[in-house]
Protein backbone atom coordinates (compact mmCIF):
# COMPACT_ATOMS: atom_id res chain seq x y z
CA UNK A 1 0.00 0.00 0.00
CA UNK A 2 1.25 3.44 -0.81
CA UNK A 3 -0.57 6.29 0.47
CA UNK A 4 0.23 10.14 -0.75
CA UNK A 5 -0.86 13.25 1.59
CA UNK A 6 -0.55 16.81 -0.05
CA UNK A 7 -2.84 18.98 1.94
CA UNK A 8 -1.07 20.88 4.61
CA UNK A 9 -3.39 19.41 7.33
CA UNK A 10 -3.24 15.59 6.33
CA UNK A 11 0.36 15.93 6.56
CA UNK A 12 0.16 17.31 10.00
CA UNK A 13 -2.14 14.73 11.02
CA UNK A 14 -0.57 11.91 9.41
CA UNK A 15 2.69 13.38 11.68
CA UNK A 16 0.96 13.62 15.07
CA UNK A 17 -0.88 10.27 14.80
CA UNK A 18 1.60 7.68 12.97
CA UNK A 19 5.21 9.13 14.47
CA UNK A 20 4.67 11.71 18.04
CA UNK A 21 1.90 9.31 19.13
CA UNK A 22 3.93 6.31 18.65
CA UNK A 23 6.79 4.94 20.99
CA UNK A 24 10.13 5.21 19.01
CA UNK A 25 13.25 3.74 18.84
CA UNK A 26 14.73 6.62 17.63
CA UNK A 27 12.27 9.71 18.14
CA UNK A 28 10.80 12.13 15.99
CA UNK A 29 8.78 14.76 17.79
CA UNK A 30 6.48 17.13 17.24
CA UNK A 31 9.26 20.30 17.49
CA UNK A 32 11.08 18.21 15.03
CA UNK A 33 7.87 18.93 12.73
CA UNK A 34 7.18 22.48 13.70
CA UNK A 35 10.79 23.29 13.10
CA UNK A 36 10.68 22.54 9.64
CA UNK A 37 7.42 23.36 9.02
CA UNK A 38 8.40 27.12 10.12
CA UNK A 39 11.66 27.12 7.34
CA UNK A 40 9.75 25.75 4.74
CA UNK A 41 5.66 24.33 3.43
CA UNK A 42 5.23 20.66 4.50
CA UNK A 43 4.34 19.98 0.77
CA UNK A 44 3.94 16.26 0.78
CA UNK A 45 3.75 12.67 3.08
CA UNK A 46 4.35 9.69 1.36
CA UNK A 47 3.91 6.05 3.18
CA UNK A 48 5.06 3.01 1.72
CA UNK A 49 4.02 0.07 3.26
CA UNK A 50 5.20 -3.04 0.57
CA UNK A 51 7.10 -6.16 0.80
CA UNK A 52 10.61 -4.49 -0.55
CA UNK A 53 13.73 -4.19 0.98
CA UNK A 54 14.35 -1.49 3.00
CA UNK A 55 16.08 1.02 1.02
CA UNK A 56 13.45 0.48 -1.72
CA UNK A 57 10.83 1.43 0.44
CA UNK A 58 13.36 4.78 1.08
CA UNK A 59 13.66 5.36 -2.25
CA UNK A 60 10.27 4.59 -3.63
CA UNK A 61 8.59 6.96 -1.01
CA UNK A 62 11.55 9.86 -1.76
CA UNK A 63 10.95 9.19 -5.12
CA UNK A 64 7.08 10.06 -5.07
CA UNK A 65 8.01 12.59 -2.99
CA UNK A 66 10.18 14.60 -5.19
CA UNK A 67 7.13 14.79 -7.80
CA UNK A 68 5.24 16.88 -5.35
CA UNK A 69 8.26 19.51 -4.98
CA UNK A 70 7.21 22.72 -7.40
CA UNK A 71 9.95 24.91 -5.08
CA UNK A 72 13.24 24.18 -3.60
CA UNK A 73 13.16 21.17 -1.67
CA UNK A 74 14.80 22.48 1.97
CA UNK A 75 14.15 19.39 4.15
CA UNK A 76 13.15 15.82 4.73
CA UNK A 77 12.04 13.73 7.59
CA UNK A 78 11.81 9.80 7.37
CA UNK A 79 10.11 7.74 9.08
CA UNK A 80 11.07 3.74 9.72
CA UNK A 81 8.72 1.65 10.99
CA UNK A 82 9.26 -2.14 12.17
CA UNK A 83 6.63 -4.60 13.99
CA UNK A 84 8.03 -5.30 17.38
CA UNK A 85 10.83 -8.18 16.54
CA UNK A 86 11.36 -7.24 13.22
CA UNK A 87 14.45 -4.84 13.79
CA UNK A 88 16.33 -3.41 11.05
CA UNK A 89 19.66 -4.93 10.24
CA UNK A 90 22.82 -3.36 9.55
CA UNK A 91 22.62 -5.28 5.52
CA UNK A 92 19.40 -3.76 5.20
CA UNK A 93 20.52 -0.39 5.41
CA UNK A 94 23.03 -1.10 2.66
CA UNK A 95 22.03 1.63 0.10
CA UNK A 96 20.05 4.20 2.33
CA UNK A 97 23.27 5.99 2.92
CA UNK A 98 24.26 6.73 -0.97
CA UNK A 99 20.44 7.97 -1.21
CA UNK A 100 20.72 10.66 1.64
CA UNK A 101 23.90 11.75 0.50
CA UNK A 102 22.75 12.97 -2.22
CA UNK A 103 19.88 15.04 -0.71
CA UNK A 104 22.26 16.49 2.03
CA UNK A 105 25.23 17.15 -0.88
CA UNK A 106 22.97 19.62 -1.99
CA UNK A 107 21.72 21.41 1.63
CA UNK A 108 18.57 19.28 2.32
CA UNK A 109 18.07 18.98 5.86
CA UNK A 110 17.34 15.51 6.88
CA UNK A 111 15.97 13.92 10.09
CA UNK A 112 14.72 10.97 10.59
CA UNK A 113 13.05 8.39 12.68
CA UNK A 114 12.52 5.02 14.02
CA UNK A 115 9.49 3.08 15.61
CA UNK A 116 7.82 0.25 16.10
CA UNK A 117 4.23 -0.31 15.17
CA UNK A 118 1.68 -3.04 14.67
CA UNK A 119 -0.44 -0.52 12.43
CA UNK A 120 1.76 -1.24 9.79
CA UNK A 121 0.86 -4.66 7.01
CA UNK A 122 4.44 -5.84 5.89
CA UNK A 123 7.55 -5.81 8.15
CA UNK A 124 8.77 -2.44 7.54
CA UNK A 125 7.67 0.64 6.12
CA UNK A 126 8.74 4.09 5.21
CA UNK A 127 6.76 7.41 5.31
CA UNK A 128 8.82 10.20 4.03
CA UNK A 129 7.50 14.08 4.96
CA UNK A 130 8.87 16.77 2.59
CA UNK A 131 9.05 20.71 3.22
CA UNK A 132 9.78 23.31 0.31
CA UNK A 133 11.32 26.53 0.51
Amino acid sequence: MIQVFTKEWEITKNYIFDVTSKASVINLDWHDFEHRAQAGRPVVAVKVDEPLAFSELMSEGIGLAKQHIRGTLSSLMIVAASKPGEDLMMEELGGVGAILNEFADEGVDIAWGLLETEDIEHNHCVTVFAFEK
